[in-house]
């Protein structure tokens, strides 16, 4: 790709001037102008946004659609989503993503009315890991949006989300242990809404419980419970009825067992999932 192309031949003459000096640079100084140009430019990553502009963001477009189209089948087999509509993607650069969401820049993507919209970063063409998981995660939310008619609560899917991207969640877990060891966990009633409007450090802890919560309840009922809760909740049980339909308990017993295990977890020194 172009960018990768011009980041490495950056690199490549830095070493070269290294190795042989700068005596060859003071000897032709437009030389020595240029190539501290192309190190400058190469370390503000500028290439990479000429990149984005061209062949690279082709190639993630491509691969986005590959992505949604995996994704939607899967998630057909595992909570049942049939689609009414496509799903559509927008790709915007950083400063038109930062006029959309605001102050909540730091996601790298959102889904809001059938739509996943992503911000195109440079890292973006160098990792397929990070796009899939990105394309898997806003999926998520358009199942669950369909599924559950808009009426799951912010804790249970952004948590599953969490989960079906796939990935580590490194991050996520020690800001939520960092949390935990000084304060009880926030309430899922607190939980409910949007996280739209947490700042980024709060945001972490909030999402990484949310994690915490789907994959205890994942663990002990599977994905065919999960397909129940939402399937119930888009039938108009309600939150509390669709929980206990689905896991046979009341939505606050499961949550005075997930503090026991959240302490659990943290009085053990663990700072990963």
């Amino acid at each position: 790709m172009r960018e990768k192309f011009l980041a490495i031949s950056g690199i490549s003459l830095a070493n070269r001037a290294s190795v042989r000096g700068f005596s060859c640079l003071l000897a032709r100084p437009k030389l020595g102008l240029i190539l501290c140009l192309l190190l400058l430019l190469a370390q503000a990553d500028v290439f990479g946004d000429v990149g984005q502009s061209s062949n690279s963001r082709g190639s993630i477009t491509k691969r986005s659609q590959n992505y949604l189209a995996e994704t939607t089948h899967e998630l057909r087999r595992v909570l049942g989503y049939q689609p009414k509509t496509a799903v559509e993607l927008e790709f915007v650069d950083l400063q038109q993503y930062a006029s959309k969401v605001g102050k909540n820049s730091w996601a790298h993507a959102v889904y809001f009315n059938n739509k996943i919209t992503i911000a195109l970063r440079p890292e973006l063409s160098r990792s397929r890991n990070r796009l899939r998981r990105l394309i898997r995660h806003e999926t998520l939310h358009a199942a669950v949006d369909l599924i559950s008619d808009s009426q799951c609560p912010a804790w249970f899917e952004e948590g599953l989300a969490l989960l079906f991207e796939g990935g580590h969640k490194r991050a996520l877990s020690r800001a939520l242990s960092d949390y935990l060891r000084e304060r009880n966990p926030i309430s899922l009633h607190q939980l409910e809404v949007n996280f739209a409007g947490l700042d980024k450090p709060l945001a972490e802890v909030a999402y990484g419980q949310s994690y915490f919560a789907v994959q205890s309840l994942v663990h002990r009922f599977g994905f065919s419970g999960i397909r129940k809760y939402l399937s119930s909740l888009g039938a108009g049980r309600g939150e509390k009825g669709a929980f206990y339909s689905a896991f046979g308990m009341n939505l606050s017993e499961f949550e005075q067992q997930l503090g026991v295990q959240l302490k659990l977890w943290t009085n053990g020194g663990r700072d990963e999932f």
